[in-house]
């Protein structure tokens, strides 16, 4: 008499199993949230970005910092 299979054969056999759809799916979603996110302007990586931001000199912040 022969074993069963160890496992359930469930569908008719076409097509990825479950779990290559899911994370396709997946995939496929923060693509295009990335997508998203650079088209509304979040992608501006660049030396400009920070230019906006003030130097400490470092006379006020060894000022400010704790003395052990």
């Amino acid at each position: 008499m022969d074993s069963p299979p160890p496992y359930r054969n469930t569908g008719d056999g076409s097509g990825p199993p479950r779990w290559v759809k899911v994370c396709g799916v997946a995939a496929l979603v923060v693509v295009a949230l990335l997508v998203v996110l650079l088209l509304a302007g979040g992608g501006g990586h660049s030396p400009g970005r920070h230019a906006g931001a003030q130097v400490v000199p470092y006379g006020v912040l060894a000022a400010t910092l704790p003395r052990w």
